[in-house]
Protein backbone atom coordinates (compact mmCIF):
# COMPACT_ATOMS: atom_id res chain seq x y z
CA UNK A 1 0.00 0.00 0.00
CA UNK A 2 1.21 3.30 -0.95
CA UNK A 3 1.27 5.71 1.56
CA UNK A 4 0.90 9.49 1.01
CA UNK A 5 1.87 12.31 3.16
CA UNK A 6 -0.76 15.56 4.30
CA UNK A 7 -0.87 18.93 2.76
CA UNK A 8 0.43 19.76 6.49
CA UNK A 9 3.11 16.49 6.12
CA UNK A 10 4.50 17.86 2.84
CA UNK A 11 5.39 21.31 4.14
CA UNK A 12 6.54 20.20 7.33
CA UNK A 13 8.84 18.03 5.22
CA UNK A 14 10.01 21.34 2.69
CA UNK A 15 10.73 23.40 6.43
CA UNK A 16 12.64 20.99 8.30
CA UNK A 17 14.76 18.89 4.97
CA UNK A 18 16.59 21.95 4.04
CA UNK A 19 17.82 22.21 7.69
CA UNK A 20 18.10 18.90 8.93
CA UNK A 21 18.46 16.31 6.12
CA UNK A 22 16.56 12.87 5.71
CA UNK A 23 16.96 11.42 8.79
CA UNK A 24 16.63 13.93 11.09
CA UNK A 25 13.44 14.86 9.09
CA UNK A 26 11.86 10.94 9.55
CA UNK A 27 12.26 11.49 13.22
CA UNK A 28 10.65 14.78 13.42
CA UNK A 29 7.61 13.66 11.17
CA UNK A 30 7.73 9.90 12.56
CA UNK A 31 7.76 8.84 8.79
CA UNK A 32 9.92 6.19 6.89
CA UNK A 33 12.99 8.23 5.40
CA UNK A 34 12.38 5.53 2.36
CA UNK A 35 8.65 7.21 1.92
CA UNK A 36 10.12 10.60 2.26
CA UNK A 37 12.82 10.69 -0.48
CA UNK A 38 9.90 10.34 -3.10
CA UNK A 39 8.75 13.79 -2.03
CA UNK A 40 12.47 15.14 -1.50
CA UNK A 41 12.66 13.67 -5.41
CA UNK A 42 9.27 15.62 -6.51
CA UNK A 43 9.73 18.68 -4.72
CA UNK A 44 13.26 18.84 -5.81
CA UNK A 45 14.31 19.50 -1.91
CA UNK A 46 17.93 20.37 -1.50
CA UNK A 47 19.71 20.30 1.73
CA UNK A 48 21.42 23.80 3.43
CA UNK A 49 25.18 22.81 2.95
CA UNK A 50 27.10 23.32 6.54
CA UNK A 51 30.10 24.23 5.11
CA UNK A 52 30.00 26.16 1.90
CA UNK A 53 32.58 24.50 -0.53
CA UNK A 54 33.76 27.39 -2.67
CA UNK A 55 35.93 28.29 0.30
CA UNK A 56 38.25 25.03 -0.85
CA UNK A 57 37.77 25.71 -4.67
CA UNK A 58 39.74 28.77 -4.23
CA UNK A 59 41.31 29.12 -0.78
CA UNK A 60 41.77 32.79 0.63
CA UNK A 61 40.42 32.64 3.67
CA UNK A 62 43.77 32.22 6.32
CA UNK A 63 41.23 30.23 8.64
CA UNK A 64 40.99 27.86 6.40
CA UNK A 65 44.56 27.34 5.31
CA UNK A 66 44.92 26.72 9.04
CA UNK A 67 42.27 24.18 9.28
CA UNK A 68 43.62 22.14 6.40
CA UNK A 69 47.24 22.36 8.00
CA UNK A 70 45.79 21.11 11.47
CA UNK A 71 43.92 18.55 9.89
CA UNK A 72 46.85 16.86 7.86
CA UNK A 73 48.54 16.79 11.36
CA UNK A 74 45.43 15.76 13.89
CA UNK A 75 42.43 15.27 11.86
CA UNK A 76 41.03 11.59 10.92
CA UNK A 77 39.11 11.22 7.53
CA UNK A 78 36.59 8.58 7.15
CA UNK A 79 33.55 7.96 4.31
CA UNK A 80 31.96 11.25 4.43
CA UNK A 81 33.15 12.39 7.79
CA UNK A 82 35.68 14.76 8.37
CA UNK A 83 37.00 14.72 12.37
CA UNK A 84 39.41 16.37 14.57
CA UNK A 85 39.81 15.03 18.01
CA UNK A 86 41.34 17.20 20.73
CA UNK A 87 41.68 17.67 24.35
CA UNK A 88 39.37 19.88 26.41
CA UNK A 89 41.56 23.10 27.13
CA UNK A 90 42.23 23.45 23.07
CA UNK A 91 38.40 23.12 22.70
CA UNK A 92 37.78 26.86 22.55
CA UNK A 93 40.36 28.31 20.46
CA UNK A 94 39.89 25.51 17.83
CA UNK A 95 35.79 25.58 17.81
CA UNK A 96 36.52 29.31 17.32
CA UNK A 97 38.29 29.09 14.10
CA UNK A 98 36.22 26.14 12.56
CA UNK A 99 32.97 28.24 13.46
CA UNK A 100 34.30 31.27 11.38
CA UNK A 101 33.75 29.37 8.00
CA UNK A 102 31.17 26.33 9.06
CA UNK A 103 28.59 25.00 11.34
CA UNK A 104 30.12 21.81 13.16
CA UNK A 105 28.92 18.94 14.99
CA UNK A 106 30.69 18.44 18.28
CA UNK A 107 30.63 15.22 21.10
CA UNK A 108 32.87 14.59 24.10
CA UNK A 109 34.17 11.69 25.55
CA UNK A 110 36.23 11.01 28.63
CA UNK A 111 39.49 8.78 28.88
CA UNK A 112 41.21 7.10 31.58
CA UNK A 113 44.95 8.63 31.08
CA UNK A 114 47.71 7.80 33.37
CA UNK A 115 45.01 7.33 36.14
CA UNK A 116 43.43 10.66 35.58
CA UNK A 117 40.00 10.97 33.08
CA UNK A 118 40.98 13.14 29.93
CA UNK A 119 38.03 14.78 28.22
CA UNK A 120 38.64 14.38 24.61
CA UNK A 121 36.24 16.86 21.79
CA UNK A 122 35.54 15.65 18.70
CA UNK A 123 34.56 18.73 16.34
CA UNK A 124 33.27 17.34 12.64
CA UNK A 125 31.49 17.29 9.64
CA UNK A 126 29.63 15.12 7.42
CA UNK A 127 30.35 16.59 3.76
CA UNK A 128 30.86 14.23 0.73
CA UNK A 129 32.18 16.95 -1.52
CA UNK A 130 34.83 18.02 0.83
CA UNK A 131 35.86 14.66 1.25
CA UNK A 132 36.16 13.99 -2.11
CA UNK A 133 38.42 17.53 -2.43
CA UNK A 134 40.61 15.98 1.04
CA UNK A 135 41.08 12.55 -0.92
CA UNK A 136 42.31 14.30 -4.41
CA UNK A 137 45.05 16.17 -2.44
CA UNK A 138 46.16 13.29 -0.23
CA UNK A 139 44.73 13.65 2.78
CA UNK A 140 43.82 9.81 2.82
CA UNK A 141 47.97 9.08 2.89
CA UNK A 142 48.62 12.08 5.08
CA UNK A 143 50.54 10.00 7.41
CA UNK A 144 53.04 9.29 4.41
CA UNK A 145 53.44 11.40 1.98
CA UNK A 146 54.07 15.45 1.90
CA UNK A 147 51.22 17.90 1.75
CA UNK A 148 52.92 19.31 -1.70
CA UNK A 149 48.89 18.78 -3.72
CA UNK A 150 47.61 21.32 -0.62
CA UNK A 151 50.23 23.63 -0.61
CA UNK A 152 50.43 24.12 -4.61
CA UNK A 153 46.43 25.44 -3.53
CA UNK A 154 47.29 27.59 -0.94
CA UNK A 155 48.79 31.34 -1.81
CA UNK A 156 52.29 31.85 -0.76
CA UNK A 157 51.41 34.69 1.87
CA UNK A 158 48.87 32.18 3.54
CA UNK A 159 50.93 29.13 3.30
CA UNK A 160 52.43 30.22 7.46
CA UNK A 161 49.13 29.49 8.23
CA UNK A 162 49.03 25.97 6.97
CA UNK A 163 52.83 25.36 8.76
CA UNK A 164 51.14 27.43 12.16
CA UNK A 165 48.44 24.62 11.82
CA UNK A 166 50.19 21.87 11.53
CA UNK A 167 53.00 22.72 14.42
CA UNK A 168 49.71 22.71 16.25
CA UNK A 169 48.23 19.79 15.82
CA UNK A 170 52.29 17.45 15.60
CA UNK A 171 54.75 20.08 16.95
CA UNK A 172 56.29 20.94 19.82
CA UNK A 173 58.15 24.33 21.05
CA UNK A 174 59.83 23.40 24.15
CA UNK A 175 63.30 22.63 26.22
CA UNK A 176 64.76 19.10 25.41
CA UNK A 177 65.40 18.59 29.27
CA UNK A 178 63.73 21.22 31.97
CA UNK A 179 66.83 20.63 34.32
CA UNK A 180 69.19 22.37 31.49
CA UNK A 181 68.18 25.63 28.89
CA UNK A 182 67.99 23.39 26.19
CA UNK A 183 65.24 24.87 23.47
CA UNK A 184 63.91 22.21 21.78
CA UNK A 185 61.14 21.92 18.19
CA UNK A 186 60.02 18.99 16.75
CA UNK A 187 57.42 17.91 14.50
CA UNK A 188 56.39 14.30 14.60
CA UNK A 189 54.94 11.85 11.85
CA UNK A 190 55.17 8.65 10.82
CA UNK A 191 58.30 6.39 10.75
CA UNK A 192 57.56 6.66 6.92
CA UNK A 193 56.87 10.03 7.14
CA UNK A 194 58.12 12.61 3.38
CA UNK A 195 59.39 15.42 5.32
CA UNK A 196 60.46 17.23 2.17
CA UNK A 197 58.20 20.51 2.29
CA UNK A 198 59.13 20.86 5.92
CA UNK A 199 62.95 20.28 5.09
CA UNK A 200 61.70 23.00 1.76
CA UNK A 201 60.77 25.26 4.21
CA UNK A 202 63.68 24.81 7.02
CA UNK A 203 66.16 25.75 3.97
CA UNK A 204 64.30 28.56 2.81
CA UNK A 205 64.62 29.84 6.02
CA UNK A 206 68.22 28.74 6.90
CA UNK A 207 67.09 26.29 9.62
CA UNK A 208 69.76 23.93 11.07
CA UNK A 209 67.66 20.41 11.49
CA UNK A 210 68.11 17.03 12.48
CA UNK A 211 65.60 13.66 11.42
CA UNK A 212 64.97 11.09 13.50
CA UNK A 213 63.39 7.76 14.35
CA UNK A 214 62.12 7.99 17.67
CA UNK A 215 61.32 4.77 19.58
CA UNK A 216 57.68 4.43 21.50
CA UNK A 217 55.60 1.64 22.69
CA UNK A 218 52.83 2.26 20.06
CA UNK A 219 55.46 1.67 17.47
CA UNK A 220 58.52 4.30 16.16
CA UNK A 221 57.44 7.02 14.50
CA UNK A 222 59.89 10.05 12.71
CA UNK A 223 60.48 13.39 13.63
CA UNK A 224 62.43 16.48 12.42
CA UNK A 225 63.86 18.36 15.48
CA UNK A 226 65.82 21.68 15.85
CA UNK A 227 67.83 22.78 18.86
CA UNK A 228 69.37 26.04 18.05
CA UNK A 229 67.20 28.98 20.02
CA UNK A 230 67.96 31.27 16.84
CA UNK A 231 66.66 28.57 14.66
CA UNK A 232 63.28 27.61 16.53
CA UNK A 233 62.71 32.03 17.18
CA UNK A 234 63.13 31.45 12.98
CA UNK A 235 60.27 29.11 12.73
CA UNK A 236 57.75 31.22 15.13
CA UNK A 237 58.33 34.20 13.48
CA UNK A 238 57.63 32.78 10.14
CA UNK A 239 54.45 30.97 11.19
CA UNK A 240 52.97 34.32 13.87
CA UNK A 241 54.96 36.97 12.39
CA UNK A 242 55.45 38.54 15.41
CA UNK A 243 51.77 38.16 17.17
CA UNK A 244 48.84 35.94 17.81
CA UNK A 245 46.33 37.05 15.45
CA UNK A 246 43.55 34.64 17.22
CA UNK A 247 43.92 31.65 14.71
CA UNK A 248 45.37 28.67 16.43
CA UNK A 249 46.11 27.43 19.58
CA UNK A 250 47.25 30.05 21.79
CA UNK A 251 49.12 28.60 24.53
CA UNK A 252 51.48 27.33 21.54
CA UNK A 253 52.29 30.80 20.63
CA UNK A 254 52.84 31.34 24.63
CA UNK A 255 55.33 28.36 24.95
CA UNK A 256 56.89 30.23 21.66
CA UNK A 257 57.39 33.46 23.17
CA UNK A 258 58.44 31.86 26.68
CA UNK A 259 61.39 30.66 24.46
CA UNK A 260 61.83 33.46 22.89
CA UNK A 261 62.03 36.18 25.81
CA UNK A 262 63.16 34.28 28.69
CA UNK A 263 65.88 32.24 27.88
CA UNK A 264 66.74 30.89 31.49
CA UNK A 265 63.46 31.21 33.42
CA UNK A 266 62.69 27.81 33.21
CA UNK A 267 59.85 27.86 35.49
CA UNK A 268 57.25 29.89 33.86
CA UNK A 269 57.71 26.98 31.05
CA UNK A 270 54.08 25.80 30.03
Amino acid sequence: MKIELTNEQIEELKKNYPKYGLLKSSKILNISPHILKRYIKEFNLIKNRKIEFSIFEKITQKEVVWFLGFLWADGSIYKDSIEISISEKDYDDVYRILSSFGNWNTRSRTRLLNNKNYICKTIYANDKKIREFLDEHNYKEKSLKSPTKILEKIPEKLKKYFFRGYIDGDGCFSYKNKNNNRHYFSLTGNINMDWSEVTELFKKLEIKYSLKILPRKTGNCSSIESYSQEDIIKIGNYIYDGEYDNIGLKRKFESFLHMKNNKKRINQWK
